[in-house]
This record gives structure tokens, C-alpha cells and sequence, in this order.
């Protein structure tokens, strides 16, 4: 289950109702990206980043108690700082077709784009060794779309920093 825009506290305030109580086999977790976006700039980003993997550690132990076996795989948060100005993709999707789609992070401040990079980019940094002490899979998806962005603009994979197209899904597809 999942609801778009929330952060992992809020993820969490919901979860044993929304996933431990149904004691799953496997738990697949892709979190971290709304909690930037809901820091404000110039806030301790670090309490931010440490949140987050309180969160998730709460969640694997919460998950674990309900069903040992539980295979839990966690997915690397993404943010991509794309340059809208040099963007051949800035209909994605297009806005004459789909003008009720809200293109939330196309235009965003500058300051503001540089905050939800650098604290992501924190969570990437430590998430694989947090997932190794944890014994959990992860999947990273940073690598796959540069690498996809060596053949493409940045947002034929992912349209407005944060949210993949259907090619950026594809990618994020076949890695997990």
C-alpha cells in the first residue's frame, strides 16, 4: 500500500495497520524522497536523513516480529537535479493532453532543489550498509538511471526530479 506524498513518519503512523497485520511474505519498501521535500530549507537535515532510517529500521523490526520468513527488499530514494531549461522532455506528461496533472517539482526553487538533493544523497549514501547490518536486499536505482542518462535527457526517465516516466519505470523494473 502506499500514499502518494507522504513521508516515512506518516508511512509509519499507518503501517501496522496497513502492512504488519497482514504479516506478508515479502515487503517491498521505496521511501525517503518525501521526507526532503517536507524539510524546509535550512532545517538540520541530519535529523531529517536520521528520521527516515529510524523509520525504516522500526519497520523491518515491526515486519520481522509479525512474520520472521519476511523477505524485505528496500529500494534506494532517487532525486535527480534536472536543468528544465535544456529539457527536450518538458511534456511529460504532456500538459495539453493531461492539464489536471500537477507538475509539482517543474520549476521549483533552486535552494529548494539543492535541499531535497543533498538530503537524499545522504540517505544513498548510507542506505546500502544500513541494508547489509539489517539483512535486507537493496536495490539501487540511482546508478541505472545515470547510467540510462549517458543515451537520454535525464527527463525521458524521470519527468520532473522526482517521478519516473514509463521508461523510468521500465528501468526501475528491471533492476529491481
Amino acid at each position: 500500500k502506499g500514499v502518494g506524498g507522504e513521508s516515512s513518519s506518516e508511512i509509519y503512523a499507518r503501517y501496522a495497520e496497513d502492512i504488519v497485520k497482514y504479516k506478508p511474505d515479502i515487503l517491498n519498501i521505496l521511501m525517503g524522497v518525501n521526507d526532503a521535500g517536507k524539510t524546509t530549507v535550512g532545517a538540520d537535515y541530519a535529523k531529517t536523513v536520521d528520521t527516515y532510517f529510524s523509520n525504516l529500521e522500526n519497520m523491518i523490526a515491526d515486519v520481522r516480529k509479525a512474520n520472521p520468513d519476511v523477505k524485505i527488499i528496500v529500494g534506494e530514494p532517487f532525486y535527480e537535479k534536472i536543468k528544465f531549461t535544456e529539457d527536450p522532455y518538458t511534456h511529460i506528461p504532456h500538459p495539453e493532453c493531461e492539464e489536471y496533472f500537477k507538475f509539482g517539482n517543474v520549476g521549483l526553487p533552486e535552494e529548494e532543489a539543492e535541499k531535497n538533493f543533498v538530503i537524499v544523497k545522504s540517505m544513498q549514501e548510507r542506505l546500502p550498509d544500513f541494508c547489509k547490518k539489517q539483512g535486507v536486499i537493496f536495490v539501487p536505482y540511482r546508478d541505472a538511471f545515470e547510467n540510462a542518462a549517458k543515451k537520454a535527457h535525464m527527463s525521458y526517465f524521470i519527468w520532473d526530479n522526482v517521478h519516473p516516466t514509463m521508461v523510468g519505470h521500465r528501468l526501475m523494473a528491471e533492476r529491481w
